[in-house]
């Protein structure tokens, strides 16, 4: 309920839009700059997942096999803000300019390399903490992967 008042009075430009599509996959959202509001109120570090939904296999892999696993989530839950930034290649599955803009900008800051996938761990403040892709381990030992990289 929190994150749904405060995406409601987050000042973004298109708050509106990216309220919409997270109702859609709870866990998710689409927006950084709510993420990071969200992170501040509730002190917890941001997930950003870099995938390429509809072409990058191991990004298909890593949401199948880990990110979408019941014990990843509930880790996820209590400690991390989620963010999705997708880079679909098909038109049927291209996304509204403006979030492809502002994936775009995540990218630029958080995985220039422009690897896929890349899971990018941020400091509720936004610095970059580290980054890791993926891995062919279980979603628990995912899980543990992640909190070696956040110490």
């Amino acid at each position: 309920m929190i994150r749904l008042f405060i995406l409601f009075f987050v000042g973004s430009f298109f708050s509106s839009l990216v309220v919409a599509q997270e109702t859609n996959e709870s866990y998710w959202l689409l927006n950084f700059d709510s993420a990071k509001t969200i992170a501040q109120v509730e002190n917890k570090h941001i997930l950003i997942a870099f995938t390429g939904s509809d072409w990058c296999t191991n990004c298909i892999k890593l949401e199948k096999e880990i990110l979408n696993q019941e014990t990843f989530l509930a880790f996820a839950v209590k400690n991390l803000v989620m963010v999705r930034a997708d880079f679909p290649r098909r038109k049927k599955n291209l996304l509204p300019e403006i979030q492809t803009k502002h994936n775009e900008q995540l990218a630029a800051s958080y995985n220039s390399a422009g690897q896929f996938p890349t899971v990018a761990l941020v400091t509720k403040n936004g610095k970059l903490i580290n980054t890791t892709g993926y891995l062919p381990i279980n979603p628990g030992q995912y899980v543990e992967h992640i909190k070696s990289l956040l110490k």
